[in-house]
């Protein structure tokens, strides 16, 4: 935990098959998307290196993921993820944060594509 990411991860051992990890990560409001990015990068080399299990990330990024077009951190930060194979569930595609002045979706959930 530092003044720009907050995160637990716990592996579920399943015994004959592939383990399974389940990550929360809190990204608070207006801190160094930089440091961010950068953490986020060595956490998903870390599973990278495992090569194998079933990883679930979830969590509030406070990152506006419909507008990553439109801001680069976030368009980063969504990269990042998809070039170490982990995709949003779809599940969520609808604003998580609405305001009278603003819906934004910065709330998901990313998996590993494992095979």
């Amino acid at each position: 935990m530092t003044s720009f990411i907050e995160c637990l991860f716990i592996e579920i051992r399943v015994s004959g098959s592939q383990n399974i990890m389940i990550g929360s990560v809190y990204r608070p409001p207006n801190t160094d998307l930089v440091l961010f990015n950068a953490e986020c990068v060595s956490i998903l080399n870390s599973f990278d290196k495992r090569k194998n299990g079933i990883v679930l990330i979830a969590g509030d990024f406070n990152l506006n993921l419909p507008k990553h077009n439109q801001h680069g951190p976030t368009s980063e930060f969504l990269n990042n993820l998809l070039s170490y194979n982990f995709m949003p569930t779809g599940t969520i595609s609808v604003p998580t944060r609405i305001s009278v002045t603003s819906a934004m979706l910065i709330d998901n959930i990313f998996f590993n594509c494992v095979k």
